[in-house]
């Protein structure tokens, strides 16, 4: 299905406008992912200057791994209200793969980088959290060797973990990622979300904080979308009207928010 929901035209405007204007904060690069995009061209060793693999075989087209809930899933607005009743044989949300924001980081690479054939293996799941994306992490991503991974799992919780707990899987995760790939890695902030309580607020703002200290300790890459979300806010608009299930959900406008972001760590690689 397709989404619909969108912001007003001139807002949607002035969102990509921060996007644009917004400077990265972490010192990290993907500069060996933009090295691989540079110099793949999908063509055997033969006919390229750097030639084979390490192992003799011949370069595999560039791949990235996104890894996440429902945001990376793809999905937009309800279809059924997810505080009542409803039919479990229907889908409960909208899902919109072509609006997601590492497709259209896909098509900016395609546009940047015209002689290669970049693929994005969508690893979100609706609902998950960094406790279950650690479980899957090995089936998900390790198992297909790319050359850049992207963690962006921050928004679900899970009641009867800490902000120590999540920092413990991320960290978790990072150092499989490290030690088990030569991916590139860019950690990702989520979106504000609409909280039910100030509790919960809280832990997410924890969270996020979380991530950002990692990225600075560990120098990875940061594609620090709160940042930009929450200097758009400061004009006023609704955060409600910027999601398109009114609780945590972006827009295509915010998807394409991310997606400034990340080919701007890209290009900067350069």
């Amino acid at each position: 299905m397709r989404t619909v929901y969108e912001m007003e035209e001139s807002a949607a405007a002035l969102f990509l406008e921060t996007a644009r204007n917004h400077k990265i904060t972490c010192a990290a690069r993907p500069a060996q992912f933009t090295r691989i995009m540079r110099q793949n061209t999908g063509m055997v060793g033969e006919l390229l200057p750097w030639g084979h693999e390490k192992d003799g075989l011949e370069r595999h087209n560039p791949l990235i791994v996104a890894i996440g809930d429902s945001v990376t899933a793809g999905h937009f607005e309800n279809l059924q209200p997810l505080n009542g009743p409803f039919d479990k044989t229907r889908p409960i949300e909208i899902a919109d793969p072509r609006e997601v924001y590492h497709e259209k980081f896909r098509r900016k690479l395609i546009d940047t980088y015209e002689q290669t054939s970049v693929s994005v293996l969508n690893a979100g799941i609706a609902g998950d959290t960094i406790f279950g994306m650690e479980q899957r992490l090995k089936r998900d991503v390790l198992s297909h060797n790319p050359d850049l991974v992207l963690i962006n799992g921050t928004i679900n919780w899970q009641p009867d973990k800490t902000t120590a707990d999540f920092r413990q899987a991320l960290i978790r995760m990072i150092d499989r990622v490290r030690s088990e790939t030569q991916a590139d890695l860019i950690l990702m902030t989520p979106n504000p979300v609409i909280w039910s309580s100030q509790d919960m607020h809280r832990l997410f703002r924890e969270r996020i904080d979380c991530v950002r200290d990692l990225s600075a300790k560990q120098n990875i890459c940061l594609a620090d979308i709160c940042g930009i979300w929450e200097e758009f806010l400061k004009s006023g608009y609704p955060l409600r009207k910027m999601l398109s299930n009114k609780t945590s959900h972006p827009t295509k406008t915010g998807h394409e928010v991310c997606a400034l972001e990340l080919m701007k760590l890209v290009v900067e690689a350069e």
